[in-house]
């Protein structure tokens, strides 16, 4: 989800209304069938929420963005309102699950920001703490509902409505001039803490007034006038739309900066199984040569296309390239999040046996070996099936490349920055900052680089004491012995956090060099 959008919280009040205005008229007449259809339908509904939830888990996009990933939430305050089971009678028994319901409110706050993804698993773990707390304090005179009934906790829910809708564009906003990312988590808070008494003042003065027994508006003048305003801000998108985002409010340096971020780089990326058998392949370099090479990857392969192309024109040799985010040519037949990717890799084995290719260039996101090593450490079972998948994957590629009469050639992880490298050197030169100095704090020193890089290195070294393996290294171009460059001449190399635009594609090309001269060679 977009950090820098700061009417975002506003998507999830008009998810809620979409929800308001789809789910009471099907619970309504679901409820003239009797009360069994009505909680079979709401039931039904809460599972079928909760396992649409589950399958987005992690994708940020369609978990935040679609409202019926959200429909469970909402619907578990439905079967409380039903009272299918009666409150807790006894004092013990409603503390205890009130109590439960607040535990697992408090466990959710953290995990949930273990992931930039929308994470479905940690939503529905409040909201189910969420409902335990209500249903647990139906008992009377419980201690959860006297710690609930404090004033302070009291306050902060009357403006709870006003508080969500100021701190996020705060943070937005205030994020937006903060260059160094070490200074964002004390800033957020401070933010965070200064939302809070203009949130009382919005809910006392604007709040309260439109929602008292005697409105500052008449229903029809309220009516007229949030349309007017409604019609102005849509205008106002359209034109927005048109000028594609007015981009002329920018100098021209920092709209050479987005430009380089959005330029095209492999036209062919994703293509599908069918498009590899027909031999439609994008191709990189001399048109008139042989084919003598392949590129497999993820997006650290597509970020080569047009740099790679340029350096193969030059030494006259023609390769393919195959790439899709996410998606592990070295696993072989293990895609579980991507069955064409299955397809894809046996035909790239097909084309790649009966074309007789002297290299098969590798680049993937590696370091997501040590990525998983954390996950695992986190009680994340992803982790050890990475680590698992991860050499035994590489083995058989190995294996593979070798049966193929290929050379197999490893591009290695390139550095991370610490923030986005295109946004945040644009906004220096919109903020008159001295780019020199920005990129100061976005710069990884070749210490946290090796640091990343120990899960794969492992595995490198591992694979290439039983295989001939070539390793082509751009961090070497991009690193001296203390720094890694992630800029030149004010102007970035990467277009995000660990993919290189095109000019840092064309900065790191020498890395590559021993690749072409042994193919030109042949």
């Amino acid at each position: 989800m977009p950090d820098y959008a700061p009417l975002l919280p506003t998507w999830s009040l008009s998810v809620e209304e979409q929800l308001y205005i789809v789910f009471p008229p099907l619970i309504v007449l679901a409820a003239r069938y009797g009360r069994r259809p009505l909680v079979v339908f709401v039931c039904g509904s809460i599972l079928a929420g909760v396992t649409a939830g589950m399958l987005v888990n992690g994708r940020a996009n369609s978990g935040f963005f679609f409202p019926f990933f959200r429909a469970a939430e909402f619907l578990i305050g439905v079967l409380l309102a039903l009272r299918i089971i009666a409150p807790p009678r006894r004092q013990w028994a409603g503390d205890a699950v009130a109590g439960l319901g607040l535990v697992l409110i408090a466990c959710a706050i953290p995990l949930q920001h273990r992931s930039p993804y929308f994470p479905a698993d940690q939503v529905l773990l409040a909201a189910a703490g969420t409902m335990l707390v209500l249903y647990g304090t139906g008992c009377p005179r419980l201690r959860v509902s006297r710690l609930l009934s404090l004033r302070p906790l009291v306050l902060l829910g009357l403006i709870s409505y006003s508080l969500y809708l100021w701190h996020w564009p705060m943070m937005a906003f205030g994020e937006y001039y903060i260059l160094d990312p070490n200074d964002l988590p004390v800033a957020k808070f401070v933010l965070a803490a200064l939302s809070v008494p203009i949130a009382f003042i919005s809910w006392r003065f604007v709040e309260l007034p439109f929602r008292g027994p005697a409105p500052l508006l008449s229903r029809r003048a309220a009516f007229l006038s949030t349309a007017g305003i409604g019609l102005s801000l849509i205008a106002f998108a359209a034109l927005m739309l048109a000028l594609q985002g007015a981009p002329a409010r920018f100098d021209p340096l920092t709209r050479r900066i987005f430009e380089d971020r959005a330029m095209t780089h492999n036209p062919c990326n994703g293509q599908s199984a069918l498009s590899v058998a027909k031999r439609e392949l994008c191709k990189l370099g001399a048109p008139g040569a042989e084919p003598s090479f392949i590129v497999l990857g993820d997006s650290h392969a597509d970020m080569y296309f047009e740099a790679l192309d340029a350096l193969a024109t030059r030494y006259g040799v023609l390769g393919y390239m195959v790439s899709e985010p996410n998606c592990r040519f070295y696993l072989f037949d293990n895609q579980p999040a991507s069955p064409d990717c299955v397809a894809r890799n046996l035909e790239v084995r097909n084309l790649v046996r009966a074309m007789r290719l002297k290299a098969i260039v590798m680049a993937q996101r590696w370091n997501v070996a040590t990525v998983a090593a954390r996950a695992q450490a986190d009680n994340d079972p992803r982790g050890a099936e990475w680590l698992a998948a991860f050499p035994t994957g590489l083995e058989r590629m190995a294996d593979f490349a070798s049966s193929a009469g290929a050379t197999l050639y490893i591009v290695e992880d390139i550095p991370e920055a610490t923030a986005d490298v295109t946004r945040t050197l644009a906004r220096a030169h919109v903020l008159g900052v001295d780019p020199s100095v920005a990129v100061l704090h976005l710069q990884p020193t070749r210490e946290e680089y090796e640091a990343l890089e120990v899960g794969p290195d492992a595995v490198f070294a591992d694979l290439a004491r039983r295989h001939p393996i070539a390793f082509l290294s751009p961090a070497d171009r991009l690193c001296d012995a203390r720094t890694c460059r992630v800029s030149l001449d004010g102007m970035p190399l990467y277009r995000d956090i660990h993919h290189l635009n095109l000019q840092g594609a064309r900065y790191a090309m020498p890395a590559f060099e021993p690749l072409m001269r042994a193919l030109a060679k042949h």
